[in-house]
């Protein structure tokens, strides 16, 4: 009889592990009982800071569909596309990366890759159609970051990295030419002759990258000027006068705003028979610690943040000037001490505010304001997330009156805090939501057309994660549970 009770006892508890053991085992290849992930104590992890990324999100389609792009064990360029409903198959782009991806989609709902090359140089790649371009070089400089895009006012990319100068340097486009060398969408440079064709077969084509000789990095204002006549009724003189009266008028026009020209010609040109035209690379100047941050406010004017070696915050912005068009400012001191190249996330609220958030050396997520007051628009101080993490924020703001921040706690699972506004108008941060899992890299959140957020992360078995909201039957948002979409995948610095 003590027999079978044991037995009995034994099976039972045996079972019971089982289920336990099953419970445990939460996603991304890691038990919770797992006591080293990585390796290394949990003492010696909290010193190591984890700001590294497995996503690229780019804007989402028009129909709540979504691309990702990551960077493969092969350290080729890997996509993934959901439709709405189902994921496809992962897609390799080939080409060898040394850093993670920038992946972007323009105006035109077209597919941008960036990517650091084995030689240290910057490599594009762009999607038409469902064709995709080869591989091409932006031009003979070195860097030490991955790239980092953005969509400027005009609806054109502009890149940035960190030099092997330590420098932060941006280039950006400046048009597409097809196979006959036209201008397909860009800026060009407005002028009354482009919007008539003389008599005599005059054709004025104007170049769209320069100021004055003045302005620094520009070529001279002569050289914007290129003209295409017939031989046979255009003397030498009358083409002298012409170019004087364009270099004249030229002037005139140089210290306004370029217009956008959507098209100048509808292309059906192959993907492999268009090339963007870039500006050149341009210096920003300093010596920085962190890879670029940039984000875009509600006048259209770009800003980028970098660490420096002091480990604060230093940011720079354009500006409009009278006799340059658009400038950079200077490098402007934000304060702080934060983690080694930490991951600066800044999104722009519904006001046209920036807002900054970074993790400290104390493990802690620290944010940073702009304020409007009638003398102007003026930095707040740092204030504390609260909380302790092990990776990077990541912060949107999916309304106009909240910010949703998303990042690994020292237990490695993804957690969630919301700051919103009280019934007083009083804005305060919400208690921490744990959404579970145990990854190895930050998280990467979007917001799909529905208004419902997707949260992707790596996990330890180098596959991509997923976990989204889905409207219940009262029409609140409320997270489904975490999905392996596969992959074997690395991370990168952010």
């Amino acid at each position: 009889m003590k027999f079978f009770i044991t037995l009995s006892l034994v099976i039972c508890v045996g079972l019971i592990n089982f289920c336990s053991a099953k419970d445990e085992y939460l996603v991304s290849g890691v038990k919770s009982t797992t006591s080293n992930p990585f390796g290394l104590p949990s003492e010696m992890m909290e010193n190591f800071p984890h700001d590294k990324c497995a996503v690229s999100i780019p804007v989402p389609g028009v129909d709540d569909s979504l691309t990702l792009v990551t960077l493969g064990i092969d350290r080729a360029i890997w996509i993934k596309r959901f439709n709405g409903e189902d994921w496809g198959e992962w897609i390799s782009l080939n080409g060898t990366s040394s850093s993670g991806p920038a992946a972007i989609k323009d105006e035109k709902d077209q597919l941008h890759v960036f990517i650091r090359g084995l030689d240290g140089l910057i490599w594009h790649r762009f999607e038409k159609d469902g064709e995709w371009s080869e591989w091409m070089h932006l031009g003979n400089v070195k860097t030490t970051s991955g790239p980092v895009a953005m969509i400027n006012s005009e609806g054109l990319i502009s890149v940035f990295v960190i030099g092997s100068n330590k420098a932060v340097w941006v280039n950006t486009q400046e048009g597409l030419k097809d196979s006959e060398g036209v201008c397909t969408s860009g800026k060009n440079f407005p002028t009354p002759e482009q919007e008539a064709v003389t008599s005599n077969g005059q054709s004025i084509i104007t170049s769209n990258n320069g100021f004055d000789s003045d302005s620094p990095n520009h070529k001279p204002l002569q050289s914007l000027i290129q003209t295409k006549q017939d031989a046979t009724t255009t003397s030498g003189q009358q083409q002298e006068d012409l170019s004087k009266m364009l270099t004249k008028s030229a002037a005139a026009e140089a210290n306004r705003e370029w217009s956008r020209v959507d098209a100048l010609k509808t292309s059906s040109d192959s993907v492999k028979d268009m090339k963007f035209v870039w500006s050149g690379w341009e210096n920003l100047g300093g010596v920085w610690t962190s890879k670029p941050t940039v984000t875009i406010n509600h006048e259209g004017l770009l800003s980028v943040f970098v660490r420096g070696v002091d480990r604060s915050i230093y940011y720079a912005s354009q500006e409009t000037s009278a006799e340059h068009g658009l400038v950079w400012s200077d490098w402007i001191w934000l304060k702080g001490n934060f983690a080694s190249a930490p991951k600066i996330s800044s999104v722009t609220t519904s006001e046209g505010m920036i807002v900054l958030t970074a993790r400290g050396m104390d493990k802690s997520f620290y944010m940073k304001k702009q304020i409007a007051d009638a003398d102007g628009v003026e930095w707040g101080k740092w204030e504390p997330v609260g909380g302790l993490w092990s990776s990077g924020a990541t912060v949107l703001s999916p309304y106009s009156d909240t910010l949703e921040l998303f990042g690994l706690g020292i237990d490695l699972s993804v957690w969630h805090k919301v700051f919103t506004a009280n019934a007083d108008n009083e804005y305060s941060w919400s208690a921490p939501e744990s959404l579970q899992g145990r990854f190895s890299s930050s998280v990467s959140v979007v917001k799909d057309t529905s208004g419902l957020l997707h949260v992707f992360s790596r996990g330890f078995d180098q596959a991509i994660w997923v976990k989204q909201q889905f409207p219940d039957a009262n029409n609140v948002a409320t997270w489904g549970n975490w999905t392996s979409i596969g992959g074997s995948t690395l991370h990168y610095p952010c």
